[in-house]
């Protein structure tokens, strides 16, 4: 039901932007109407889309008096118009007003979408009205409980400037160094550099990771091939060695094949996991994937898949992906030039594997439904069609509506192409229309939710489709929270 929620509001998204089919547009408009929220008034709202368009085209000081203005009428966008307000502000160099702004606005929502953002731009005003240790200690917030690796990377070089500036060079060079070492991309861009051989051995592994996890693979094969790590009698970091291993497979060396199969060739497991720290299961993944990605050899890799799959019993999560990704492309490859057999035996594989009826799989059912039919076999095709049709995850989903499409045999395309409505998209609209009435009611309840959408309905109505996408994300962003934490009431 979490699901459907979600795609009910994105669906009345759809319609009110694209209008596809006006009986549908009308009848979510009027689910959402203005005139079921008789509190707001929607009048107020020209004042934001007009602050915002002078925004956009750089005319900050009206844009601010705007949006001033909005925070005085309006309430719904109160916070949006805060933000923009103050970083209006920024850009004109009144600190001490864009610091009150920023202050009344992280002071009031802790859970808003920009919070973060916020308190980077308090603490910049902080520091342009003369107040550096103020500055520092909201960067260092960021730094600390920012989810945003951009913003983080923003906020610990500015700390460096910070404390250069109050010529504290000592703690300035270990905020420069930090950077350097957690962020390899935002470093380069800004030009910031250090000897390796200035590095401690921490140091050093630690940048030689964050390289690996930024694709910068050879610069971290040479950093970490440096480390103690990486010696065969030297037991101190099995992680260093087997991201070497990874970067040898990233820069696409034949060294991977043979730093592999000499641990996969031994009998000793136990061996095995104490030089790289990890299952000989995990392993053959990385092999599997390596002959997918690098030598295109995909039958080799669909083997090795295959085979670790029945002896270890599964495939971890990552493993499961890369998996799916080499059937699926093998299948499409067969599909291409006509041979259906081998396509069907390539996902009867892929079910002794990974049987499970879920969003990942459901293509997967799918299309062996549709070679089976192909290849005469209509009963059985069927059989998946209906196991997707019966699914309550993918029975509004576009496999699902496809696999009645199929099951019917083509009558039901033809009823919607007479009425000029698509086989997917209204298909689910009408589907959907049932649970409205639980999603109004369910939306009374929660005020968070409701709020949410009431945003989302003006930025729709205002035609900002840039703020109205956040909001989106905002909302089922809380929809997923309030399922977590188990609201009552949640359907």
């Amino acid at each position: 039901m979490h699901k459907l929620f979600t795609a009910l509001i994105l669906t009345f998204i759809a319609s009110t932007l694209f209008n596809l089919k006006p009986s549908y547009s009308i009848n979510f408009v009027n689910l959402f109407k203005i005139g079921n929220y008789p509190n707001i008034n929607y009048s107020n709202e020209i004042y934001f889309k007009n602050a915002y368009k002078d925004y956009k085209h750089g005319n900050y000081k009206r844009a601010a008096g705007l949006f001033w203005l909005y925070t005085v009428k309006g309430r719904l966008l109160r916070g949006y118009a805060l933000y923009y307000e103050g970083i209006c502000l920024l850009k004109l160099k009144e600190y001490r007003k864009a610091k009150y702004v920023f202050s009344k606005l992280v002071g009031s929502d802790k859970e808003a979408f920009f919070h973060e953002n916020a308190v980077f731009y308090l603490a910049i005003s902080e520091g342009g009205s003369g107040h550096p240790y103020s500055e520092i200690l909201n960067l260092k917030y960021v730094t600390r409980y920012s989810i945003k690796r951009g913003l983080r990377s923003r906020a610990m070089l500015k700390i460096y400037e910070v404390y250069r500036k109050l010529k504290e060079y000592a703690r300035a060079n270990t905020y420069l160094l930090k950077t350097y070492i957690d962020y390899p991309l935002f470093s380069k861009k800004h030009n910031i550099r250090f000897k390796t051989a200035s590095l401690t051995e921490p140091q050093k592994i630690r940048r030689g990771i964050n390289l690996y996890y930024g694709s910068y693979y050879s610069e971290s094969l040479s950093v970490l091939r440096k480390t103690g790590g990486y010696g065969e009698d030297n037991g101190i970091n099995r992680r260093v060695r087997f991201i070497i291993l990874r970067d040898l497979a990233g820069t696409k060396s034949p060294l991977f094949l043979k730093g592999v199969k000499s641990c996969l060739n031994s009998d000793n497991d136990i061996a095995c996991y104490q030089y790289y720290g990890v299952k000989r299961s995990e392993l053959l993944n990385l092999e599997a994937y390596y002959y997918y990605r690098t030598l295109r050899n995909s039958q080799k890799a669909l083997n090795i898949f295959n085979n670790t799959a029945r002896k270890y019993g599964y495939l971890n999560k990552d493993a499961m992906n890369a998996y799916k990704t080499v059937v699926w492309s093998m299948v499409l490859n067969n599909l291409k030039n006509g041979r259906l057999v081998n396509a069907a035996k390539i996902l009867k594989s892929f079910f002794i594997v990974d049987d499970a009826v879920n969003e990942s799989t459901a293509k997967f059912l799918f299309w062996y439904g549709v070679i089976l039919k192909k290849l005469g076999f209509a009963h059985e095709a069927s059989f998946y069609f209906n196991i997707i049709k019966g699914s309550k995850l993918l029975r509004y989903s576009y496999y699902g509506v496809m696999s009645v499409v199929m099951i019917d045999g083509g009558r039901e395309r033809m009823h919607y192409r007479a009425y000029g409505i698509s086989d997917g998209g209204n298909k689910f609209a009408d589907m959907a229309f049932k649970y409205m009435p639980a999603l109004k009611i369910y939306l009374k309840k929660n005020q968070a939710l409701n709020i949410k959408l009431k945003r989302l309905k003006a930025f729709l109505n205002l035609k900002l489709y840039h703020l109205a996408n956040i909001s989106t994300q905002g909302f089922i962003a809380e929809l997923r929270k309030q399922r977590f934490r188990g609201v009552k009431g949640y359907p």
